[in-house]
């Protein structure tokens, strides 16, 4: 898996079971071994996304503040930012609009085809 950092630094698992309470307390076989850190960026407009849903400061001195209050979830999964059903019917407006494109197009081809060869005629 990824990467987790904790209080610690690097979170390294061995072999057994391992559980998160909501305060990120992380519990392996039943001892604590770390706290997984949650920071929050005073600005989050100036972080740069790197590869698949990682996150980095612009500015490599910025400075991170701890949150207020946070709940972490083991085994949650995080909801959809988008609805689907609005995604898909704007998806096909696009098709269709591709499409009605595309049809003006070859409609203008096919007069300048026809303006050329009635002019060659001359």
């Amino acid at each position: 898996g990824n990467f987790v950092l904790g209080e610690s630094g690097v979170i390294t698992f061995t072999e057994g079971e391992i559980n998160i309470n909501k305060d990120g307390e992380i519990y392996q076989n039943g001892v604590l071994i770390d706290k997984i850190r949650v920071v929050d960026f005073p600005q989050p407009y100036r972080l740069e996304k790197r590869g698949n849903s990682y996150f980095v400061p612009a500015d490599p001195d910025s400075q991170t503040i701890e949150p207020d209050s946070y709940i972490i979830r083991q085994g949650y999964l995080e909801n959809s930012n988008v609805n689907p059903i609005q995604e898909m019917i704007r998806m096909i407006t696009i098709s269709k609009n591709f499409q009605v494109g595309q049809k003006l197009i070859q409609i203008q081809d096919r007069t300048m085809q026809k303006i050329i060869n009635e002019t060659s005629k001359f």
